[in-house]
């Protein structure tokens, strides 16, 4: 079938006959592990599907009450799944790499989850869990949120409210993408596109002026983020 945009894509529609439907979207890694079944001791990266360079409502708004019944939307990003025989022996690591091979983002099996602020005025059922790496064994999916984060430096605490520990760096232009998988030693490579959104009517000139100033006021940011701690 084929989606809003007029990408191919996968999906196997489920129901019962009562009144249950469900969707279970980007069946593509299943038709990608038949031929992967004679090499089962291997890790396997998958092919990400092409992503989108998309951006939420700006109205957060209030959670629904949790004896609500509901279904959590889609998170946007690049959607990247692997598998591992049995469980990893040593660290697991994802690198998101962009045109030129520089690293984007870095994930790590050995990164501590980020607390939540002390004191939030507010549930933390309200705030966003980001999760860490798996090293377990099995099919595990990873989101990519498309934005840039600090390289080189613990981003374990989050300053001031910035949100510099979850990575809400410039978001990432689009492109040619590569994920990259290490696992003890090995290394899995596959590539993907971002495209961006068909609705925008940017230009490719708008986006880079964007991206520019975006970088160069997270940079500021950072630096001057890490000059209170020092100060503090």
């Amino acid at each position: 079938d084929r989606d809003v945009t007029g990408v191919q894509t996968c999906a196997l529609p489920i129901s019962t006959h009562g009144r249950s439907f469900w969707i279970l979207d980007d069946i593509a890694p299943l038709r990608e592990l038949a031929g992967h079944a004679t090499n089962s001791a291997s890790a396997i990266l998958f092919k990400p599907a092409v992503a989108y360079r998309m951006k939420h409502d700006l109205f957060l708004g209030t959670p629904l009450p949790p004896e609500e019944p509901q279904v959590p939307n889609p998170a946007i990003g690049a959607y990247v799944d692997y598998y591992l025989p049995q469980p990893a022996t040593g660290e697991v690591v994802l690198d998101i790499l962009d045109k030129n091979g520089q690293v984007v983002r870095h994930y790590s099996s050995t990164d501590k989850p980020v607390a939540p602020p002390k004191d939030a005025p507010i549930a933390p059922r309200w705030l966003p869990h980001a999760g860490v790496l798996s090293g377990g064994s099995g099919m595990h999916r990873w989101i990519w949120d498309l934005r840039y984060a600090r390289k080189g430096e613990d981003v374990t605490d989050d300053v001031e409210g910035t949100g510099l520990a979850t990575g809400i760096g410039p978001q990432a232009l689009p492109g040619l993408y590569k994920a990259q998988l290490t696992v003890e030693g090995h290394l899995f490579t596959q590539s993907f596109q971002l495209k961006m959104d068909p609705r925008s009517s940017a230009t490719e000139s708008d986006l880079n002026a964007q991206f520019q100033w975006s970088r160069r006021a997270f940079n500021d940011l950072v630096s001057g983020s890490i000059a209170v701690s020092e100060i503090r």
